[in-house]
């Protein structure tokens, strides 16, 4: 049973800046609520009680709006300071707020159906291992072009990961269920200087310890950009894809 989450919200959003202006990326709304109230919501309706949220940029912004928030008291913070590398710290950062085998782990400005948690938490996990929820209806995917894509084999680990790939069978949600041993791969990666959750990821692929969860028709988005901000609230207004 996955009880716990994290929320990785350290980075500056500087592609969604034209419409995030003085806020952090965290605090960009769509339908009236924070990107971050989104997430959080959408965790605890599926049945997540603990959420640690990573932060970095902005960080007392973003703890001044949980503060206001009735699931406060559900919310442990960790701090990033190194929040202008890549994503890896931030995952790697939560590891000492973190007690269960598995947790999910998602970025601040993806938005997911219930559906995409509901088969996560349905899947056979095995243990040690982690997975990365994709989606194979490519045509479907919002922006593929940035988009990171994978090749899947068919015992659902993943071959190969990356932005530019010449061939793939499906894309990152970017939603993943992680175990603790993933941690073991942060840190070696990290003492390497290799600080993206992609070079962890394919470390552990390569361990026999990282496999993918298949979501293809649940909704979901990644709200990085202007354009996709105004997906996002187009699909709120018709009802999709933000809980």
């Amino acid at each position: 049973m996955i009880t716990e989450a994290v929320i990785l919200a350290a980075g500056q959003g500087t592609r969604i800046r034209v419409i995030s202006g003085d806020r952090p990326k965290p605090l960009v709304e769509v339908g009236g609520r924070s990107l971050l109230e989104i997430g959080v919501e959408n965790l605890l309706a599926s049945g997540i009680e603990k959420i640690v949220v990573v932060v970095g940029y902005e960080h007392q912004q973003v703890r001044e709006h949980v503060a206001a928030r009735p699931w406060r008291d559900r919310i442990v913070f960790v701090q990033n300071d190194e929040w202008k590398k890549e994503n890896g710290l931030s995952v790697y950062a939560a590891r000492t707020a973190l007690s269960g085998e598995h947790f999910f782990v998602q970025m601040v400005d993806h938005i997911f159906d219930s559906g995409v948690y509901a088969r996560a938490m349905q899947a056979g996990l095995r243990g040690g291992a982690s997975y990365l929820c994709i989606d194979r209806d490519i045509p479907a995917v919002h922006d593929l072009d940035d988009a990171t894509k994978l090749v899947v084999e068919p015992d659902s680990s993943i071959s190969s990961i990356a932005k530019m790939l010449p061939e793939f069978n499906a894309v990152d949600t970017g939603l993943f269920v992680m175990s603790r041993r993933i941690f073991d791969f942060f840190g070696q990666a990290i003492a390497e200087g290799r600080n993206t959750i992609s070079h962890s990821v394919q470390d552990a692929g390569r361990a026999g310890a990282f496999f993918t969860i298949d979501v293809t028709g649940s909704s979901w988005i990644d709200v990085d950009t202007e354009e996709a901000w105004h997906e996002a609230v187009r699909r709120h207004a018709a009802g999709q894809a933000s809980g």
